[in-house]
C-alpha cells in the first residue's frame, strides 16, 4: 500500500510494479449477496462464512473465536459482533 499513490480525478499511479489480488473483494462481495438472498426469507439469525470473511445478519450476538499466537495456557480471544461483518487475514512471516 505504501507504493501506490491515488491522485486527483480518480488516477492512480504504482511508484513499483505491484501484484494487486481483488480476490478479498470478491469474496466479500459474495457474501454479501448471499445474506441479500437469505434476508428476504426473514430468517431470524443468519450468518454466512466464507473462510476469512463473515458475516452475521440478526440481533443475536455471534462469537468468533480468533486463531492468534498466545502464550500457553492463556484464552483463545474471543470477538462478538452482531448485525455486522467481519473480514480477517494471515500475515506470513
Amino acid at each position: 500500500w505504501r507504493d501506490i499513490e491515488l491522485g486527483a480525478e480518480c488516477t492512480l499511479r504504482f511508484r513499483r510494479p505491484l501484484w494487486i489480488d481483488l480476490g478479498g473483494i470478491a469474496k466479500g462481495f459474495a457474501v454479501d449477496r448471499a445474506i441479500a438472498a437469505l434476508l428476504p426469507a426473514k430468517p431470524v439469525q443468519c450468518v454466512v462464512n466464507a473462510g476469512g470473511d463473515l458475516r452475521v445478519a440478526g440481533a443475536a450476538r455471534e462469537r468468533v473465536l480468533l486463531d492468534a499466537e498466545r502464550a500457553h495456557g492463556a484464552d483463545v480471544p474471543v470477538l462478538e459482533i452482531v448485525d455486522a461483518s467481519v473480514a480477517s487475514s494471515t500475515v506470513t512471516r
